[in-house]
């Protein structure tokens, strides 16, 4: 189905202000658009039956029809479009389960790390809640419950990257930096390119190398990101310990990508924890992390400064920079590990 394109997303992370963006930008392009918000469907039964969306949410947590017929509903209109077949024309597909439905369209994800949702959900609402802390609080509490009730309804898992094509952290992103990844990756997968799966912010992914070295011919980088863009098939290889990203191989790319204003850049993790990390001996990621130093942050933070604005990698890792940080990170003992599992 490559004119369908279903976007899910973790509760604030910023799925309906992307759509429409992404819409925008197709109809710039002169393709007609059409959006299937699966809210929508659900806002119509409920004037069908007569009752407000409030209590009609709680009814469909007792009504497992209600969710069927929305599933039935999206996969019909879905199939009747990608069978009309024409090519300047996309339908947009707002739903949790969209990718389920319709396995063959292209599929993205969009997440948010729970403090960014937190202060979304806050800003959004302030008189729904007392504090940012309960903001954040409560949605996470969403989220965790939505997984739960896919996984017992649907026995499908929403976070399983297998079901979808595309991830997008939108954490630290700007709305224009994810659309633009959306269609240039969905560009991609409709011309069967190769193209990166997962994209985050560059401020996410830490240095473990020194600033000299990130510096060294970055002018040249820089001006061809300016010029081109940033390539989506050109991963920044990292390692992930205890939700902690550090760089491998492409600090030039990702700090470069940044210097030029890119809130994006397409990622792999290589390996996780005491996984061991292929290529680099019999080290796991979690001894490779060990090299992680301060004073390299420090140095490579400047680099994100904008507008008289100074960042802090505190603002996404806060204990980075504690005594105990580095030293939490290094491999757990074994009697922990044999506990663990």
């Amino acid at each position: 189905m490559n004119h369908i394109i279903c976007v899910s997303g973790e509760p604030v992370s910023g799925k309906s202000t992307t759509i429409r963006e992404v819409k925008r930008k197709l109809e710039e392009k002169n393709q007609k658009v059409t959006v299937l918000s699966v809210g929508e469907i659900f806002k119509e039964l409920a004037r069908k039956e007569g009752i407000n969306i409030e209590k009609f949410n709680q009814e469909m947590m007792k009504r497992p029809d209600i969710d069927r017929l929305i599933d039935r509903k999206t996969k019909e209109f879905g199939e009747r479009f990608e069978k009309r077949n024409k090519e300047n024309e996309i339908l947009i597909v707002d739903a949790r389960l969209g990718w389920h439905e319709l396995p063959d369209a292209f599929s993205v994800r969009l997440t948010a790390n729970e403090k960014v949702a937190g202060e979304r959900a806050y800003q959004r609402d302030p008189d729904h809640y007392q504090s940012v802390e309960e903001a954040t609080r409560k949605t996470a509490e969403r989220k965790r419950g939505e997984v739960i009730r896919y996984k017992q309804r649907y026995q499908v898992d929403l976070e399983k990257e297998e079901n979808y094509n595309l991830i997008v952290d939108t954490s630290y992103a700007t709305t224009q930096d994810i659309s633009d990844v959306i269609l240039q990756c969905f560009e991609a997968d409709r011309a069967n390119q190769f193209y990166t799966k997962k994209w985050t912010s560059p401020k996410t992914l830490l240095p473990l190398q020194d600033i000299r070295e990130t510096a060294y011919n970055a002018d040249i980088i820089e001006n061809s990101i300016k010029e081109k863009g940033y390539i989506p098939s050109e991963a920044i290889e990292v390692i992930e310990v205890d939700g902690v990203k550090a760089i491998i191989e492409g600090h030039h790319r990702n700090f470069s990508a940044a210097r030029v204003g890119k809130t994006l850049v397409p990622y792999e993790v290589l390996a996780k924890d005491d996984e061991t990390l292929k290529g680099y001996g019999k080290s796991t990621a979690r001894e490779r992390m060990e090299s992680l130093k301060t004073y390299e942050l420090m140095d490579h933070e400047c680099l994100f400064d904008k507008d008289g604005k100074k960042f802090s990698y505190t603002d996404i890792y806060p204990h980075i920079y504690e005594p105990k940080f580095l030293e939490n990170l290094k491999k757990k003992p074994q009697q922990e590990l044999a506990m663990e599992r």
